[in-house]
């Protein structure tokens, strides 16, 4: 992610100093358009990438609190109190 986020900006400087001239939207409109569409491109494929990280991130985490709340349950059931006591729900959404 961190690499395409800095060929975007690598493309970007680039373009605006030493490929200024091969870019110039008068004489040269397809490479103009290609070029831009390659920086947007590698931004939100790095976007993309960021969204799907954050969504792993959060699976792992539920399945994580999960673990542990089936652990402090068998542990109370295995304390002798008989009847493990249902976990409180959070009203925060996920």
């Amino acid at each position: 992610m961190l690499v395409l986020l800095a060929l975007a900006l690598l493309l970007l400087i680039l373009g605006f100093t030493i490929l200024a001239p091969a870019l110039n939207p008068r004489e040269h409109p397809w490479r103009v358009i290609f070029f831009w569409i390659a920086c947007i491109w590698l931004t939100f494929t790095a976007l993309l990438l960021a969204l799907f990280d954050l969504l792993v991130l959060r699976l792992q985490a539920r399945q994580a609190e999960r673990a542990l709340r089936e652990k402090l349950d068998a542990a109370r059931v295995r304390q002798g109190s008989g009847v493990a006591e249902q976990p409180t729900r959070s009203t925060s959404k996920d």
